[in-house]
């Protein structure tokens, strides 16, 4: 694992090693998962991210959008990662079609849904992605 990498892995523990209580705590803890799976779908270890981001999913509150936002998202690179082009489309389209108000995590899954359209060769998909990429979220950096 890249030392940047491990080093913000090992960040997130320390959040989830933190035995405060509450339900502020208990989604703070959600997010580190969150953010440690992160780093595990961008290395070697995406099927351990697939499993903990399947996790948090099923236990976040569903008014959690961002958190749901970010998770699918989360869950669309890990997937990548494992060369899962299928299962990838369908977690960045859940962002797309669900969680579009979330802006910079539906202007990731537009990135997203553009390269992976044009590698399975479904170009007015990822136009129309593009598109809704460049007019919504030109100031993005996924827009780039």
């Amino acid at each position: 694992m890249d030392t940047d990498i491990a080093q913000a892995a090992e960040a997130f523990d320390s959040v989830i090693r933190n035995n405060a209580e509450g339900e502020l705590a208990e989604a703070q803890r959600l997010a580190a998962r969150l953010g440690k799976a992160r780093c595990y779908a961008n290395t070697d270890r995406p099927d351990e991210a697939i499993k903990m981001i399947t996790e948090i999913i099923t236990k976040a509150e569903p008014e959690d959008i961002e958190l749901h936002a970010r998770a699918y998202n989360a869950l669309g690179t890990a997937h990548r990662k494992a060369d899962r082009v299928q299962d990838a489309l369908l977690a960045f389209l859940h962002v797309d079609t669900l969680y579009f108000q979330v802006s910079e995590a539906h202007a990731e899954a537009l990135s997203n849904l553009a390269q992976l359209w044009n590698e399975i060769g479904k170009t007015e998909e990822a136009v129309r992605a593009q598109q809704i990429l460049a007019e919504r979220y030109k100031n993005s950096p996924w827009a780039k």
